[in-house]
């Protein structure tokens, strides 16, 4: 049965381009309303509504006739479901149209941080989430932390964004990275792809940098591939700690050139902290890395200390890099580590079976 699919979401995220792709391929009728109107006919195959209102109009006025607008182009669509991502921003819009089946799909600081800002933002929050038929969450952390809020466990759903695992496994042993880093191939790779924002606690990974280097011979270097508001701050603390010869920043790149990049490294590193399920983490288990992350709960859901990684207190640069020195002069244990996390990648991890998930809870919404 053809669905038609009509979404609240961000058009420029790479999430919200997966996500509608995955369903226009499936062959459903896939509609998208947004105000950013040229990102969203960017994403092929995707029917784009415009919420822009002409003119100089105060905020409450403007949401009142966005949502006149809005609420008659559902009635013209007249879709399956109504999807929003983003509890907290375009995906909470989806909540004040009387259109159900609705699905919110929460991107993790909309529940974790946002409604700790402020009794309002956490009514708000509650009252988007309470009027829904169904939400989806990335991990059992933010599962808990939504039913916390109000919604029925039975109404709450796990589906991860999910990784491209066959295209990221074939492009393992990919030259790729070093080219761009200017690393000599025989060197070793620790690569980070979080980005350069205070939540992500990447300082905590360039001050563990002369902890390590001090303690080995061989020649180890650190790719960060991302940009953030902070990258030129942590550049300059790589400088201070007179590390700059072993570290790369890269910037940020298009997603196929990162996910061709992890084939070049050896280890992975990401200590957040705080996160739902890191894609960038699932992608580096589908290219068979072994990690070193975090004690974020969401992390321990993917990463077994000692078993196919190393899980470390956030904020400790001492501990961090104790295990990276573990995985950097071991590499049967990297082999090891790599393989039985390429193997929770493929079960648990890939893209297209989580979205046939969703199009069963789809399917399943709409026959109800």
């Amino acid at each position: 049965m053809k669905l038609r699919l009509f979404y609240f979401a961000p058009p420029k995220s790479i999430h919200t381009i997966r996500w509608l792709s995955a369903f226009v391929r499936m062959g459903h009728d896939v509609h998208l309303a947004t105000t950013d109107v040229d990102a969203g006919r960017a994403i092929p195959g995707v029917v784009v509504h415009d919420m822009n209102v002409k003119g100089m109009i105060p905020g409450p006025v403007r949401f009142i006739r966005r949502w006149k607008k809005v609420r008659e182009i559902l009635r013209v669509v007249n879709p399956d479901i109504v999807h929003g991502h983003c509890v907290s921003w375009s995906g909470g819009y989806a909540a004040y149209f009387r259109r159900h089946p609705l699905v919110l799909t929460s991107w993790g600081s909309d529940i974790l941080v946002g409604p700790t800002k402020s009794r309002f933002r956490w009514w708000v929050t509650r009252w988007r989430l309470r009027r829904c038929d169904l939400v989806t969450v990335d991990s059992e952390d933010l599962k808990r932390a939504v039913v916390a809020l109000g919604v029925s466990e039975d109404r709450v759903a796990l589906i991860q964004w999910g990784v491209n695992v066959e295209r990221i496994h074939s492009l393992r042993g990919s030259g790729c990275l070093r080219q761009l880093a200017g690393v000599p191939r025989d060197a070793l790779v620790v690569l980070s792809t979080r980005r350069f924002e205070p939540i992500y606690n990447l300082d905590t990974v360039i001050r563990a940098i002369p902890k390590i280097l001090s303690r080995i011979r061989r020649d180890v270097y650190f790719v960060f591939i991302g940009g953030g508001s902070l990258q030129a701050q942590f550049e300059s603390l790589a400088r201070n700690l007179d590390v700059e010869k072993h570290v790369r920043f890269i910037g940020d790149l298009a997603h196929e050139e990162l996910e061709e990049c992890y084939g070049g490294a050896q280890v992975y590193v990401s200590v957040p902290q705080s996160d739902t399920t890191s894609v960038s983490l699932l992608e580096a288990m589908a290219a068979a890395l072994p990690a070193v992350v975090s004690d974020a709960p969401s992390n321990l859901e993917w990463i077994k200390d000692g078993w196919n990684g190393w899980v470390v207190p956030r904020g400790d640069a001492e501990a961090l890099a104790n295990a990276l020195l573990r995985l950097i002069k071991d590499q049967v244990a990297r082999q090891e580590f790599g393989a039985r996390s390429e193997k929770i990648a493929v079960e648990r991890a890939d893209h297209i079976t989580n979205m046939r998930k969703m199009e069963e809870l789809y399917r399943a919404l709409a026959r109800s």
